[in-house]
């Protein structure tokens, strides 16, 4: 008995302890192909359209707006994240929006997967604004706007960079 014991629980113990090995990656959201047009104006004074789109790790992707600003909008569980917006008219810079993962994979082939960011550009003017938004559910957030996309990659990869209250 003593021998089934030690075949059982050695090897969850010693697979516990093995090093999981991790990788980054990223999922895209095509508006123009994984998008829905939900609503959108028939009067030609009036300026609003609304898409719903996919989305992954349990949130809600609409791209929404009227009169110049359309951009993204994110909930998690009926929850709406606060993303900071332009004052001034804007629009999607950019047809995709990234998703970033980090996925853990031992070598018992159990994995795990964790989604970190989001990532989006809008267009104010001719100004090309790139956003890093923290997924973490109801308590996700805006961590990094730059004109630099590779410094808000580097935020949304580094946990303590701290929510941005713009």
């Amino acid at each position: 008995m003593k021998n089934v014991f030690a075949l059982i629980v050695v090897p969850l113990l010693f697979s516990q302890t093995v090093q999981a090995k991790e990788d980054i990656g990223d999922m895209v959201t095509r508006i123009d192909r994984d998008c829905v047009l939900v609503s959108q104006s028939t009067d030609q004074d009036e300026d609003f359209k609304e898409l719903e789109c996919k989305a992954f790790g349990g949130f809600q992707l609409k791209i929404s707006g009227s009169e110049g600003r359309f951009s993204p909008k994110i909930s998690h569980s009926g929850f709406d994240v606060t993303l900071k917006d332009p004052d001034a008219p804007h629009d999607m810079a950019s047809n995709e929006i990234k998703w970033i993962y980090a996925r853990e994979y031992f070598p018992s082939g159990e994995g795990r997967l964790t989604w970190l960011g989001l990532m989006y550009a809008l267009k104010v003017g001719t100004e090309v604004q790139h956003y890093g938004v923290r997924l973490e559910k109801r308590m996700s957030c805006v961590i990094a706007i730059s004109q630099d996309s590779t410094a808000v990659m580097r935020a949304i990869l580094n946990p303590s960079t701290p929510c941005e209250h713009y």
